[in-house]
């Protein structure tokens, strides 16, 4: 015989827990819980979703070229002014086969030497997938160079001239239903070998155009 049938033949008892002493979740609680994991399951859901659609359709930086160049003037004078004139084409290449690009405020800077020789404003536009705008722009006025006598008059009689143009533009990206917030490109093209125009020949050569670096 067991020993809980000799205690209830003994007159003993076995305590039995009641249920209604058991505590259980109250019903809003419960649709809580339910409440914030649909949440953490929907925003996971929704975050992959998107790290997926990104990468799909996460667009390409810009290509710019500058496709022609010419120096009609780069002349020091005694009290080392520099005079100079420089038009140049730019050209802005959207290489994606999705989407738009807007740019909406760009100006560029044209460089000698490390000195500014100023900056022009670049008028905005909108470009749609695998596409490009040619862009004429002239630098052109006068300009007290810090680089004294010797150094110029050195560089000049050699008769080639290393320009820098920098173009700083604001774009978004447009493609289908996203929009990208406005981020500053950062564009260097070197202008490598110039040649006044008057003394181009065949064996110079003079400037046959460059890729040019894009920042993002």
């Amino acid at each position: 015989m067991s020993k809980a049938t000799e205690s209830l033949l003994n007159g003993g008892y076995i305590a039995v827990a009641n249920p209604a002493n058991q505590v259980y979740p109250s019903p809003s609680l419960r649709r809580f819980r339910k409440a914030l994991k649909a949440v953490v399951f929907i925003s996971v859901v929704l975050c992959l979703a998107g790290v997926v659609v990104w990468h799909v359709l996460r667009p390409k930086p810009i290509e710019v070229y500058v496709s022609s160049a010419t120096l009609t003037q780069f002349a020091l004078t005694e009290t080392n002014n520099l005079n100079y004139n420089l038009s140049l084409s730019l050209l802005f290449r959207n290489p994606n086969s999705k989407g738009h690009i807007k740019y909406k405020w760009m100006h560029a800077s044209s460089y000698y030497h490390g000195e500014s020789l100023g900056w022009i404003p670049i008028h905005s536009f909108e470009r749609g997938c695998q596409s490009m705008v040619p862009v004429n722009t002239v630098f052109a006025g006068t300009k007290n160079m810090s680089i004294r006598g010797s150094q110029l008059e050195e560089i000049h009689r050699e008769g080639f001239f290393d320009v820098d143009v920098k173009v700083y533009a604001w774009l978004k990206y447009k493609i289908k239903f996203f929009k990208t917030k406005h981020r500053m490109a950062k564009i260097k093209c070197e202008l490598e070998g110039m040649v006044l125009e008057g003394k181009r020949t065949s064996e110079n050569g003079g400037f046959e155009g460059t890729r040019c670096e894009v920042h993002m």
